[in-house]
């Protein structure tokens, strides 16, 4: 008989007798449907993820007050002031960590990263491999940073800023879209490279693709599943959860992928960092429509 495939099916089943317990936000919480956080099991033995959460690939340091690398000119490894870190119960799981818990946004960050990791692991049908890890055998990942961008994924580390960082209004690290799509770019460049000089059209496409990267991995929670298909009856072809990239609102989003961009209305910018996403949104739209 034909072998069955291995299916990653969803983040709530897949590993729940092997995996190590974590509490996730879907989307945002003031999103309807999304107020309460998701059990998710992530693909590792209780026990085997140590407090921070880490484990040998990746490790999180909520650092206290944090100016973001870009902005001081500093690499990790961070060794300023952190609050305390996350730690699992007696069992080795962490979803007695919930949202009114400072280490909440740690915990989360962490789990995020290692499912849609192992999710396009799943895909790819190999591990991936850290583009940085001749210099940073891990992954720092700052969940909470005095940051204007949403997120930054760059050369050994992840950072999340806030939606209002004067008042540390809406942490990005809770917001899986964001965290999935700067993780996207991780393993992006493990599967086609990071050349030392990137054009705007690399960049634009690299946006574009870790786009889709979340886009799927959002698909592996059964709750986004079944609120797509009660929003949009089947019809995918619409504005929905699933087209509206880093849903900030009932209203407004990061990007969507939903749209009508072509090539020849991709409005111009002289600045690279921001005309790379008007150079993305015909990409994205094209893919979408073809999923």
């Amino acid at each position: 008989m034909p072998r069955t495939p291995t299916n990653a099916r969803y983040f709530s089943t897949r590993y729940e007798r092997t995996g190590t317990r974590f509490l996730i936000y879907p989307q945002l919480k003031t999103l309807k449907g999304f107020d309460e956080p998701e059990l998710v099991y992530v693909d590792a033995a209780p026990g085997t993820i140590r407090s921070g959460p880490q484990d040998d690939g990746i490790y999180v340091v909520d650092a206290e007050n944090k100016i973001s690398y870009d902005d001081s000119g500093t690499w990790p490894p961070y060794a300023g002031p952190r609050h305390p870190p996350a730690e699992p119960d007696s069992f080795g799981h962490f979803d007695h960590i919930t949202p009114k818990d400072t280490e909440f946004s740690s915990a989360t960050v962490f789990a995020t990263i290692r499912l849609v990791l192992t999710i396009w692991e799943h895909y790819l049908g190999r591990k991936v491999r850290w583009y940085f890890r001749d210099t940073y055998p891990r992954l720092e990942v700052i969940p909470r940073v005095l940051l204007e961008k949403n997120a930054v994924s760059k050369f050994g580390y992840i950072e999340c800023g806030f939606k209002n960082p004067k008042t540390r209004f809406g942490p990005y690290c809770q917001n899986f879209d964001v965290v999935a799509h700067e993780a996207g770019h991780i393993i992006l460049k493990d599967v086609i490279g990071n050349p030392p000089y990137r054009t705007v059209a690399f960049r634009a496409h690299e946006e574009a693709a870790a786009d889709l990267v979340a886009m799927i991995a959002l698909l592996h929670f059964k709750s986004v599943v079944r609120h797509l298909l009660q929003e949009t009856k089947g019809n995918l072809y619409s504005v929905n959860v699933l087209s509206r990239t880093g849903e900030l609102s009932k209203a407004t989003q990061i990007r969507k992928s939903f749209n009508n961009k072509t090539m020849s209305n991709a409005k111009w910018d002289a600045n690279p960092d921001d005309y790379k996403y008007q150079l993305a949104a015909p990409f994205t739209g094209g893919a979408f429509d073809v999923f």
